[in-house]
């Protein structure tokens, strides 16, 4: 991926930057959102860019974000493996570099794949 296929938020020391398209990984296409302080990649985030799971607060269902937190779940499990530990809305893979995460929040909806590096 290259710098100018991402939108780029600047906050300070805080960088975000969000993918301007899908971009394949293995056998799924996921928009991409990478945050950076101080120019350090701290977490990345992957979420299912299929359209029908295009969503706003008008037509967000629950049924919707638990097929979309199903087809997260799925792909790191074919992955992956198993999770090291699961709890409601959570599957977490712990590895010494940091964490990959599955989470779905139903308040806010927020349903993504979160890599989470230890710095």
């Amino acid at each position: 991926m290259r710098k100018e296929e991402f939108n780029v938020v600047n906050m300070g020391k805080t960088s975000v930057y969000i993918s301007k398209s899908g971009q394949k990984l293995g056998d799924m296409i996921f928009w991409v959102t990478i945050t950076c302080i101080d120019g350090i990649i701290q977490k990345i985030e992957l979420s299912n860019s299929d359209e029908k799971y295009k969503m706003n607060y008008s037509n967000m269902k629950s049924e919707t974000l638990l097929e979309l937190k199903g087809t997260h779940d799925t792909f790191l499990e074919k992955h992956l493996g198993m999770p090291d530990k699961k709890s409601i809305g959570t599957k977490e893979y712990l590895y010494s570099w940091g964490t990959i995460i599955s989470f779905l929040d139903n308040k806010t909806g927020d349903c993504e794949i979160g890599y989470v590096l230890r710095v």
